[in-house]
């Protein structure tokens, strides 16, 4: 179905302060998934939005559902493309997409079924440049480990003056995630371009993303509100070791750190220590993996370097900003005790499986 024909018949109904959204669903081998997550945009109660189906070069059949579900009631678009990663997949999204607003949407994740007209209704009062919202995380729809609440920024309008609080919340390093955000398409086109040339990450590239929206952008307001169901896969991307997350860290917390510099210097330090606390959760990863001593040797030296890039002269002092359950094993890290690091996360790992049993 043609998106742009579609569209031009929703938004002929006249209501005053509809804002079309786009949702934009990546794809790569997600057959067992992809029927739950469309069926979520089914169900919406608001008519003014359109599906992007991104299909990134799926070998088991996504592909050809993409197809079908493009022949269903609601708006679908679908882009075929060579497998490229989340990023690419989400940037031929953004382009192709015909909406006010866009959103993203993993193929394996579902949204409330009233979610896109509580998004709508509020950018119709006043057209927010971020809308983000609250999320449940679990395995099955049940969902039933609860909400992850976001504390960093409390529900609320952020602009002038108090967007500063914006820039602290992306600097934090745990602010990062990319589908509990509604964005303006004109904002997510300027901050795709200022990201041209950072090409082909696998990690780390929803934060990546966000900072150069949040740099664009002017306001954001924050809903309370439970709007995304986002399914653990223990075999997604994140949930495994990889070298590349090294790599990828190095380049995605450069741009945070470079850009953290233009809004302050307590910014910069900030997106510092964020770096470093990533790069811990890598360390924690690799710990985790099947690697042999000398590779998981190499790859500690790795994560050592690349806090030093980010960080430089103050490597120790960011170090140091920290909890002490980040400060050890870090500390060690980049001392060359590899052993010793390791160890020492897998010791802050197991403390916290003992003490969330306790509760």
């Amino acid at each position: 179905m043609d998106s742009a024909c579609c569209l031009s018949g929703l938004a002929s109904d006249g209501r005053p302060g509809s804002a079309v959204i786009s949702v934009i669903i990546p794809v790569y081998n997600a057959i067992d998934y992809l029927e739950e997550c469309f069926a979520s945009l089914e169900k919406q109660h608001y008519p003014l939005f359109e599906v992007v189906l991104v299909d990134d070069g799926s070998t088991d059949g996504s592909s050809e559902l993409c197809d079908e579900l493009a022949l269903r009631g609601v708006c679908v678009k679908v882009i075929h493309q060579s497998n490229g990663g989340q990023q690419a997949a989400r940037s031929a999204g953004v382009m192709g997409s015909s909406g006010d607003y866009v959103m993203f949407l993993d193929s394996d994740d579902c949204l409330r079924s009233d979610a896109l007209g509580i998004i709508s209704t509020l950018v119709g009062k006043e057209p927010y440049d971020i809308v983000c919202f609250d999320y449940a995380r679990g395995v099955t729809l049940n969902y039933e480990k609860g909400v992850l609440g976001d504390s960093l920024l409390v529900p609320g309008a952020y602009s002038g003056s108090e967007y500063d609080a914006v820039f602290s919340a992306v600097c934090s390093g745990e602010f990062n995630n990319l589908a509990t955000k509604a964005v303006k398409k004109e904002i997510a086109l300027k901050a795709l371009d200022c990201l041209e040339g950072i090409e082909g990450l696998r990690h780390g590239e929803d934060l990546l993303y966000l900072v150069s929206i949040v740099e664009h952008a002017k306001s954001l307001y924050c809903l309370p509100d439970v709007l995304y169901f986002y399914r653990e896969n223990p075999n997604s991307m994140s949930s495994c070791f990889s070298e590349t997350q090294i790599s990828d860290l190095s380049i995605v917390f450069h741009f945070l750190t470079k850009t953290a510099s233009s809004w302050g210097a307590k910014y910069e330090k900030a997106s510092k220590c964020a770096a470093i606390k990533h790069y811990y959760w890598v360390l924690m990863s690799l710990n985790s993996s099947g690697l042999g001593p000398n590779k998981k040797r190499e790859c500690v030296a790795s994560i050592a370097s690349g806090v030093e890039s980010v960080c430089g002269r103050e490597t120790r002092a960011r170090i140091s900003d920290l909890r002490v359950d980040f400060r050890l094993p870090m500390n060690l890290a980049i001392s060359g005790k590899w052993r010793a690091a390791l160890f020492a996360v897998g010791v802050v790992e197991r403390l916290a499986r003992i003490g969330s049993h306790c509760f």
